[in-house]
C-alpha cells in the first residue's frame, strides 16, 4: 500500500485525487492532507480517511479549528 500526502486537498486537483483513493483503497493510504481555508470540506475528508497528519495554512482558521476540535491545545 503506498500513502499518500495530498497537499490542497479542498481545490479542484486534490478533489479528483480524494476520488482516485477512494476508488482504490486498497492501494493508497492518505497519510497526510492540506488545505488553505476550505476547512468544511477537510471535516469531510478527515471523517472518510482518517489521515494522520491534517495541515491548515490560513492561520486564522487554523486557530479556530484547533479550538473547535482539541480546545486550542
Amino acid at each position: 500500500m503506498k500513502s499518500v500526502a495530498l497537499l490542497g486537498a479542498t481545490g479542484s486537483i486534490g478533489k479528483s485525487t480524494i476520488d482516485v483513493i477512494r476508488e482504490y483503497k486498497n492501494k493508497f493510504n492518505l497519510f497526510a492532507v492540506t488545505c488553505n481555508k476550505n476547512t468544511a470540506e477537510l471535516d469531510l475528508i478527515i471523517r472518510e480517511f482518517s489521515p494522520r497528519l491534517a495541515l491548515i495554512g490560513d492561520k486564522e482558521r487554523c486557530i479556530d479549528y484547533r479550538k473547535k476540535y482539541d480546545g486550542g491545545t
